[in-house]
C-alpha cells in the first residue's frame, strides 16, 4: 500500500483548527476564534497553551510539522493545533474575550504541514499521541472508538453515562482504565477491583486489604475507621453483601465519593462515622479540609504534584 504524504505551505489565516480534537471536541460548526477563545478561557487543564508557549523558547520550531487533511478544499488541522492555535494568536487572526498574560513565540506567516488523507492522518496522530502519553486516558479512549472503531472502553462508558471524568479533570489523570482503583463499596476474595480484597495464600497469610485510602491519608484515621466500621457490624449483627466475582466495574453498587468536595460531605454526615469519631474531631477536620480544598483549586494543574509531595 501506498501511502501519499507532500510538505506544503499553508498560511496560518487558511488553517482551520480540527473540531474533533481528542483534547477537546467541540461543535462542527465552531470557528477557530470560538474554539481558541475556549481553549484559553474555559478548558485551559486539557489545552495547556500558555505552557506550550513557555516551553517552545523564542521562535516556532520547524522540527514537528502539524498533519493537515483538505476537507472540501479547507486544511484541517489534524495534529498540531495547539501550535497552530497559537501561531493564529500572534499574528492577531482572531478577537479573544479578554487579555492573555502570556508571550507567544515568533511564527511565520505561512507553516510548513504534512499532507496527506484522513485515513493516514488518523494513523499518524495515533502513533505520536496514543502511546506515548501525551493524551490523557479519555481522550485516547475516545478517539480509538470514534476513529479506529474499537470498542467503547468502561472508562469511556463511565464518562458518557455519568460526565464525572470530563466534570472532573483530574480524574482523567490519576483514575485510569486497568489501573485497579475501586469506585463502589464491594469486596471479594482476590479481586482487585473492589474496594475491600481478601488476598489469596495459605492461612496465615490471610488478611483484609482496604483499598480506597490514599497515600495522602492520615493513617490513624484510616485505622480508626476501617476498625471502627468493623466493630459496628459485628455489634449489629449485620450481613455482608456476596463478594464479588467479575469486574466490580460492571455491577450496581452503591458508589463512592468521586470528588474531594462530596468526600468531604459524606464524612460529615454519615451516623457511622459519628459513632466513631467525636463530634470535635468531624467539626475540625471538615472545615481544614474545606480550607484545603479551596487552597487548591487555586493551584494550576501543572503545580498539583508539589501538593501531593508535600502531602505524602
Amino acid at each position: 500500500m501506498t501511502v501519499i504524504q507532500k510538505i506544503e505551505e499553508i498560511e496560518l489565516k487558511e488553517l482551520k483548527l480540527w473540531t474533533e480534537n481528542p483534547r477537546d471536541p467541540v461543535n462542527s460548526n465552531s470557528s477557530n476564534q470560538e474554539i481558541i477563545n475556549k481553549a484559553l478561557f474555559e478548558n485551559d487543564i486539557d489545552w495547556e497553551l500558555k505552557k506550550l508557549s513557555k516551553s517552545m523558547g523564542p521562535y516556532f520550531d520547524y522540527s514537528e510539522l502539524p498533519t493537515v487533511v483538505y476537507n472540501k478544499n479547507v486544511p484541517i488541522v489534524f495534529d498540531g493545533n495547539r501550535r497552530i492555535a497559537l501561531g493564529i494568536l500572534k499574528h492577531g487572526l482572531i478577537e479573544l474575550s479578554q487579555d492573555i498574560d502570556f508571550d507567544i513565540p515568533e511564527y511565520p506567516n505561512k507553516i510548513p504541514c504534512v499532507v496527506c488523507d484522513e485515513k493516514t492522518a488518523i494513523k499518524n496522530v495515533y502513533r505520536k499521541h496514543g502511546k506515548s502519553g501525551t493524551w490523557k486516558t479519555l481522550h485516547k479512549d475516545a478517539f480509538v472508538h470514534y476513529k479506529m472503531g474499537a470498542p467503547k472502553s468502561d472508562f469511556l462508558i463511565l464518562d458518557e453515562e455519568t460526565n464525572i471524568i470530563t466534570r472532573y479533570s483530574m480524574l482523567n489523570k490519576r483514575f485510569v482504565k486497568d489501573a485497579h482503583a475501586p469506585i463502589s463499596a464491594q469486596w471479594g476474595y482476590e479481586n482487585r477491583t473492589t474496594a475491600i480484597r481478601i488476598p489469596g495464600g495459605d492461612l496465615a497469610s490471610k488478611r483484609i486489604e482496604h483499598r480506597v485510602a490514599g497515600g495522602d491519608t492520615n493513617p490513624y484515621l484510616v485505622m480508626t475507621a476501617v476498625l471502627g466500621s468493623a466493630l459496628l457490624g459485628v455489634q449489629k449483627k449485620l450481613t455482608p453483601i456476596k463478594p464479588v466475582v467479575n469486574n466490580a466495574y460492571s455491577n450496581s453498587a452503591e458508589k463512592l465519593a468521586n470528588n474531594w468536595e462530596d468526600a468531604i460531605n459524606y464524612f460529615g454526615n454519615d451516623n457511622g462515622i459519628k459513632q466513631i469519631f467525636s463530634k470535635q474531631l468531624i467539626d475540625n477536620l471538615i472545615r481544614t479540609k474545606r480550607q484545603e480544598l479551596s487552597e487548591f483549586k487555586k493551584i494550576e494543574s501543572s503545580e498539583h504534584w508539589k501538593y501531593y509531595v508535600s502531602a505524602i
